[in-house]
């Protein structure tokens, strides 16, 4: 009996051993990845091509901002810099990367003559871009009627700032503006003069109409601008008409230029080698309307 009781003990436990679960084979990562570059007809746009093939999955980093997940595509890069590309590849059994060095030597010819943006920018060559400081005169800051939207007439004669009503706490800062890369610094010196309207929305004061004030402010970054021109329309008997040419500045990360009045859009009025004259719409959160033009005068930094 007792022979037979160790024998069903073995067997059963042979059994077991046979048939113990293992761990399935989901096969090995893929091999280091390699890709292949290639010139197209403008210099600043660049073909990639993904050579592995033991692998289903692609996820490029270019360097530049974008990214894509085709085997083969193509990557813009307007200024002349030196990119970091990264190829991922992966399949069932894991992932493998590599990481290249692109250099590009040519700026985007569209750029480089764009006369707006060179004015704006003082141009490629200005490594530190071109800085902007308020006219510290009578009307660098001043209010008009609003009725239209982009094509309303310039009018500031609702008011025009004294020189004596500029509060020098908010109008020491500087605005950078810089091609490559499309940067935008707002150096602002401690203080920044917001609109009592949007002091009040944003920072919960109870400041009085038309009382606005200068706050601590620490401005985001990192920023970037962007100048875009448009065709302001109108329909005239059915028929739509070009009114006028608009150029518009647009600054991201909800940054400001000048005072903070709850817009990041200007209309730039007049762009020359030392002037800068913007206007934007100030936007009432409280009655859900907007008031007025408000038109700020900047200088170029000597």
């Amino acid at each position: 009996m007792k022979k037979l009781i160790v024998i069903l003990v073995l067997s059963l436990s042979t059994f077991l051993f046979k048939c113990s679960p293992t761990e399935p084979s989901i096969g090995s990562p893929p091999n280091t990845p390699t890709f292949t570059t290639a010139a197209t007809a403008n210099p600043n746009y660049i073909i990639f091509t993904a050579i592995s093939t033991d692998c289903f999955l692609y996820n490029w980093d270019f360097g530049n901002g974008t990214t894509s997940t085709k085997k083969v595509d193509t990557a813009y890069y307007p200024f002349p810099d030196t990119y970091s590309v990264t190829l991922t590849v992966s399949n069932k059994g894991g992932a493998s990367s590599t990481t290249e060095n692109l250099a590009v030597s040519t700026l985007d010819s569209s750029i480089a003559k764009n006369k707006n943006y060179i004015l704006l920018t003082g141009g490629i060559d200005s490594v530190n871009g071109k800085t902007w400081v308020w006219q510290y005169l009578q009307g660098a800051l001043s209010e008009g009627e609003y009725e239209e939207g982009y094509t309303d007439p310039i009018d500031t004669s609702w008011y025009q700032w004294p020189v004596d009503q500029l509060n020098p706490l908010a109008l020491d800062d500087e605005y950078v503006f810089t091609l490559k890369y499309y940067k935008y610094e707002n150096n602002c010196k401690g203080y920044f003069e917001y609109d009592w309207l949007w002091a009040n929305e944003l920072l919960g004061t109870d400041l009085p109409q038309w009382k606005d004030s200068a706050f601590a402010y620490v401005p985001p970054a990192p920023s970037t601008w962007t100048l875009t021109e448009t065709i302001d329309t109108t329909v005239v008997n059915d028929t739509t008409v070009e009114i006028d040419t608009l150029l518009l500045l647009n600054l991201s990360n909800t940054n400001y230029i000048g005072r903070c009045a709850g817009t990041s859009t200007y209309q730039v009025l007049q762009l020359m080698e030392d002037t800068l004259w913007v206007r934007y719409a100030l936007f009432d959160p409280v009655e859900n309307k907007i008031d007025a033009w408000y038109y700020i005068r900047f200088i170029a930094k000597k």
